[in-house]
């Protein structure tokens, strides 16, 4: 208790951390090695209490049913002790209420009726047991959680995170940004979106960079000097009969994240952990949920896109990402799925300080309130632009930019080129769809005489004044697109599908 204290103070919650395994291992050794002792020594150690035959075989009685369970109780006082170390002293006394008041004392009462002395032993295991199984459960959910209050003495600001900058004369604000994107060129929405974000940051104070990735990525060099320190946690591959066995039993959605919490613990950065920071920004809601309670600050949470609302409109759709046909297993993975996000927002809007949507609709669904607000997406005014003449043909360019590696914009790249064109071309028979955007072999097969698959450019504006029409004919996503804004910043015409059952869309793609 004292050594978790005193480091708890300092900021150091790695070394709390090795400090608390190393504990629980010792303690695993030394119980297994004394249990083991008094099982095949019971005899002699029931003699040392008592002379008396009856003492003797309860004594020898008790050590056979208990010892193998020394365990229960010696990993219980370990973990109480970090527990009353890090100031949170309740869980330690609600376990000892629930072990002995609510758990152990009915127990001794109800199997001694029925089992004699016993049963009065069997209370005591089950009593250690359900103690243990608490504190386990109040563990998972404070592992890893650094100290209020605490610095990190490698990396200081030295004014103090309360400090202000004497040149701009506000607050210096130290924000470590989450991510599970990696900044990477060319950019898509999401990209982009994370550069606004993380520059307005930077004008506040230092910003450091955490990115959830598959083990061995790293973030590119030039990508990441607007941080001070990045690092990247491992995620890794989610497959073998465990996660079959998971998510036949939780959902495919549930049993990822649990997945995401398990193993991505070990892989932080001791910084990010170690770190006093007075604010943490999680890119979504996929982020947060996993690393909940890892970092020190207040916590911001980016809704990106609503996951049961995407599922949603898939299962509508018949499909699953990519496009593909849902079985009827599969259907009913999806409905739990979408519940159980529905569940994750709730969450989210309760236990966040707060909450970023992109418009009004999508800050409803977390319920408002003063801990929600509303970001646009945005962009910057560009310079006026020429006039496009006229195409002499008299027909129509209609433009649908994005990154099309995004199932929803794949789909609707289909659905564009399929269904709508040709019902367009019956009235204007010189109309063409422009695709333009990071693309994939599905996307590029879509190309023809009135279809152009352009692929990643390195600036949307030609397109964009080239273009009659702007479409974003999404059946899946929501809120608002990128590409609105993209558009309404050129004098081109922008138009989009709009399905009445599900309002506004969004989705920073």
């Amino acid at each position: 208790m004292v050594f978790t204290a005193q480091n708890t103070g300092a900021g150091q919650a790695a070394r709390v951390r090795d400090g608390v395994r190393h504990s629980v291992w010792l303690g695993v050794a030394l119980t297994a090695v004394v249990s083991l002792l008094l099982l095949t020594e019971r005899g002699p150690v029931a003699a040392l209490f008592s002379g008396s035959d009856e003492t003797r075989l309860i004594t020898e009685r008790y050590i056979l049913i208990t010892a193998p369970f020394f365990l229960c109780y010696t990993l219980t006082v370990v973990l109480h002790g970090w527990f009353n170390g890090i100031a949170r002293t309740v869980v330690p006394l609600v376990c000892t209420v629930l072990s002995l008041g609510v758990v152990r004392l009915p127990l001794s009462y109800g199997l001694g009726h029925a089992r004699g002395v016993d049963g009065v032993m069997w209370a005591t295991v089950i009593g250690w047991a359900a103690g243990l199984v608490y504190t386990l459960l109040a563990a998972a959910r404070r592992t890893g959680s650094p100290p209020q209050g605490g610095h990190d003495r490698d990396h200081d600001i030295k004014a103090g995170p309360m400090a202000t900058s004497g040149q701009l004369g506000r607050p210096v604000i130290r924000t470590l940004f989450v991510s599970d994107i990696l900044p990477r060129r060319p950019a898509g929405g999401a990209v982009r979106w994370m550069a606004v974000v993380t520059a307005a940051l930077a004008e506040l104070g230092s910003v450091d960079g955490l990115f959830l990735a598959p083990p061995g990525t790293a973030p590119p060099p030039r990508e990441t000097t607007r941080f001070a320190r990045t690092g990247v946690a491992g995620v890794p591959p989610y497959k073998g009969v465990r996660a079959l066995l998971e998510i036949t039993a939780r959902g495919p959605s549930a049993a990822y994240a649990a997945h995401q919490r398990r193993t991505l613990a070990p892989g932080l950065p001791d910084w990010s952990t170690g770190t006093r920071y007075d604010l943490v920004w999680f890119n979504r809601e996929r982020t947060w949920l996993p690393l909940r309670g890892r970092f020190t600050g207040r916590t911001v949470v980016d809704v990106d896109d609503f996951e049961d609302v995407l599922i949603r409109r898939w299962t509508r759709l018949g499909q699953g990402v990519w496009g593909m046909p849902l079985t009827p297993w599969q259907r009913v993975q999806a409905r739990r799925s979408i519940a159980w996000w529905r569940r994750v927002h709730r969450r989210v809007a309760r236990q966040a300080d707060v909450v970023v949507a992109a418009c009004a609709a999508d800050a409803a669904r977390l319920g408002g309130g003063d801990r929600t607000a509303v970001v646009p997406n945005t962009y910057p005014a560009p310079p006026a632009d020429p006039p496009v003449p006229p195409r002499p043909d008299g027909g129509a360019t209609i433009l649908f930019q994005g990154s099309f590696d995004w199932a929803p914009n794949t789909d609707a790249a289909r659905w564009l080129t399929a269904d709508i064109l040709p019902l367009v071309r019956e009235r204007i028979p010189h109309a063409r769809v422009v695709l333009a955007g990071a693309s994939t072999p599905e996307v590029a097969a879509l190309a023809g005489p009135h279809v152009e698959v352009t692929g990643a450019v390195p600036d949307m504006a030609p397109h964009l004044r080239g273009a009659d029409l702007v479409m974003v004919p999404l059946r899946v996503g929501s809120g608002t697109p990128h590409q609105d804004p993209g558009s309404l910043r050129t004098r081109c015409a922008g138009g989009q599908h709009h399905d009445r059952r599900r309002g506004t869309r969004r989705g920073r793609r």
